[in-house]
Order: structure tokens, then C-alpha cells, then sequence
């Protein structure tokens, strides 16, 4: 589904393609897991998706708030210029892009 790196301080999730869609439900619940039972930061690697609608979007909020509560970040990393783009329309990229 999608390939994870573990790091000292982060995961990262590559996500894979636009079929990330297909598979949110999956997507979501292994990240509450991890945030309910990990203590590091996030990173959504995005260099392989094309774009963001506004399901993604919702998905990533829910992420980004969750990991808030826990005092911990999400960081949106590899990402193209219509996924920033989408961000920027729809007022996040400061949510999400702080680097």
C-alpha cells in the first residue's frame, strides 16, 4: 500500500500515486494507530501524487490535529506545485508547509 521509513525522530509514509484514494480508509486508521501508539513527529512523503481534492484535504487535517493534540508535527515533504497549489487555495499552506 505504501512504504515507510523509520526514523530516530519521524515516519515517513511515501505515499503511493494518486491511489492513496483508494486506499484512505486503510491510510487513516494505520496513522491513528501510529498516532495513538508512537511518540514521533510525522512526514508524508508526496512526490508521488499529482494533486490534492478535497477528501485528501480533509484526511490531512485530520491528521494535522491529531498530532497537535500530542504536541507533535506533520510535515508534507517532496511535494509538487499543484499539491501546493491546492494547499494555497484552500488556506493551508501555512498549516502545513513551515519549512
Amino acid at each position: 500500500m505504501f512504504e515507510i521509513i523509520e526514523n530516530e525522530d519521524s515516519r515517513v509514509y511515501i505515499l503511493p500515486s494518486d491511489v492513496i484514494m483508494s486506499k484512505l480508509r486503510f491510510f487513516e486508521e494505520d496513522i491513528d494507530r501510529f498516532i495513538r501508539t508512537d511518540k514521533r513527529d510525522l512526514v508524508l512523503d508526496m512526490k508521488n501524487i499529482t494533486a490534492l481534492n478535497s477528501v485528501f484535504l480533509s484526511c490531512l487535517l485530520r491528521i494535522k490535529t491529531g498530532l497537535i493534540a500530542e504536541k507533535r508535527t506533520v510535515r508534507l515533504i517532496n511535494y509538487n506545485e499543484y499539491v501546493y497549489r491546492s494547499l494555497e487555495v484552500s488556506g493551508l499552506e501555512r498549516f502545513f508547509l513551515f519549512e
